[in-house]
């Protein structure tokens, strides 16, 4: 199509630039403004004018207009924290106004400040006016610089320190709250539970048999109905010890579950499936074992009867636990148990172990335990302190071992120990003030067979 034809016209006031100060240029370059107490500094240059006298030189008291473009993830607020200064050689009448003498060139500086710290890039954008007596002239001058947030390097490196660490230490510590919520004992049910008085046979294969030398006969009524229970970190059993969930102080390491042994006796359980190192047991004192009841068993040793000679039986406790089942297979079960390899291999290693804590500058503490009942079980007194005299394999200052079954020797569970006859080196005289000799009320004293242990 045909267009109409348009005219304009627009009126321009043209001012000689040889009648006016100018700056050199309208957009001025400043230095990084570097933390809350950091400057930014620099100048520009203003030419005067060559035809007429001179001109004055006039900043804005504030910027038109400021650009702060921040990178950092949180924002500041900061624009009405500027201060600006601009300062010159030149004669000043008022803030920020210079007089610019003809046909020279002036210099003036540029500072600018801000007590709020961030990364970013600023632009500030100011009006400057120039007159003489013949002309006045208004120009936009920019300043760019850019500005960064200061940390202390200490702090720095502490932060990012504490910020790894963070990150080692919160999923260990969620890994080791979990283990600790999940590791647990399977719950008790239908489950059944047996104790008998036994002795551990010596030889290169021990065997555990009952207290008159003869394989263990289960009896219809030996193993006991266990009410249910639901799972848990810790099993009471009385004076047959406590079982309990162990977790490791480093979460990735595997968490188990042992045996404790009452004070004054050891533990023997001898569990396959274990995860921790069966030097951790060696002592005794507690023993690796399956996180179902129904498939563990204990063997409880008074510390006294490891000061036997090595060739003789050692007294004690038996637990059995097992799932419900008949006759046969609850036979099968302690059959299982009684031959048992690396029995005679726990006893060297409790041995050595007594020695060991015997012969120690510093005894390990243990707590004292009175003799009490468990339905029909019944556990002998706490045994008397081992000293290196008594343990086998060490020589015996008062002239020899005490033969079993004479003041001094071992309890055996289930059995009053005998008064001391005052033997020189072993037991004082009886009677003697301060030293009580044991005495289980309403246990009756059974007959003694020479060479074997009493019957059950």
């Amino acid at each position: 199509g045909k267009f109409d034809p348009v005219t304009s016209r627009v009126s321009v006031n043209v001012i000689a630039k040889s009648n006016i100060a100018t700056a050199e240029s309208s957009v001025i370059k400043l230095s990084d403004l570097k933390g809350p107490e950091g400057v930014a500094t620099g100048s520009f240059l203003v030419n005067g004018p060559t035809a007429v006298g001179s001109s004055e030189f006039c900043i804005g008291p504030d910027p038109l207009r400021t650009s702060d473009a921040q990178t950092a993830a949180q924002h500041h607020t900061r624009d009405a924290k500027f201060v600006w200064t601009f300062e010159s050689n030149a004669l000043s009448h008022s803030e920020n106004c210079f007089t610019i003498p003809q046909g020279e060139q002036v210099y003036i500086d540029v500072e600018v400040r801000n007590p709020i710290q961030a990364d970013a890039s600023v632009t500030a954008i100011f009006e400057a006016n120039s007159s003489t007596d013949s002309a006045e002239l208004s120009e936009n001058l920019q300043f760019e610089f850019k500005s960064s947030a200061l940390v202390d390097e200490t702090t720095r490196n502490l932060i990012i320190i504490g910020l790894l660490l963070l990150g080692l230490i919160i999923p260990l510590a969620l890994l080791y709250l979990l283990n600790f919520l999940t590791t647990k004992f399977l719950p008790v049910e239908q489950m059944v539970r047996a104790e008998y008085a036994v002795a551990l046979q010596p030889g290169p294969a021990g065997k555990i048999v009952d207290q008159s030398g003869k394989p263990i006969q289960v009896d219809a009524n030996d193993f006991r109905y266990l009410p249910d229970m639901p799972a848990s970190k810790t099993l009471d059993l009385g004076l047959k010890g406590k079982s309990a969930a162990r977790l490791p102080l480093f979460p990735l390491a595997a968490p188990w579950f042992e045996h404790q042994a009452p004070a004054g006796s050891r533990v023997i359980s001898l569990y396959n499936g274990g995860s921790k190192s069966a030097a951790s047991f060696a002592s005794g004192q507690a023993a690796e074992i399956s996180p179902n009841h129904a498939d563990n068993w204990q063997l409880i040793i008074p510390d006294s009867e490891f000061l036997k000679p090595e060739g003789e039986a050692l007294a004690g406790v038996l637990v059995v636990g097992s799932r419900m089942g008949n006759l046969p297979q609850y036979q099968n079960r302690v059959n299982e148990i009684a031959s048992k390899p690396g029995l005679q291999r726990r006893v060297g290693e409790i041995r050595a172990a007594l020695a060991a804590e015997a012969t120690s500058t510093k005894p390990p503490k243990r707590s004292k335990g009175s003799a009490k009942s468990e339905g029909s079980a019944v556990v002998a007194t706490p045994p008397a302190t081992i000293s290196a005299a008594s343990i086998p394999g060490i020589s015996n200052p008062a002239g020899g071992t005490v033969p079993p079954g004479q003041p001094g020797s071992p309890a055996i569970p289930g059995v009053p120990a005998p008064a001391p006859t005052g033997i020189p080196g072993v037991n004082p005289p009886a009677g003697t003030p301060g030293i009580s000799n044991p005495n289980i009320p309403g246990a009756p004293k059974p007959p003694t067979i020479p060479g074997v242990n009493p019957p059950k």
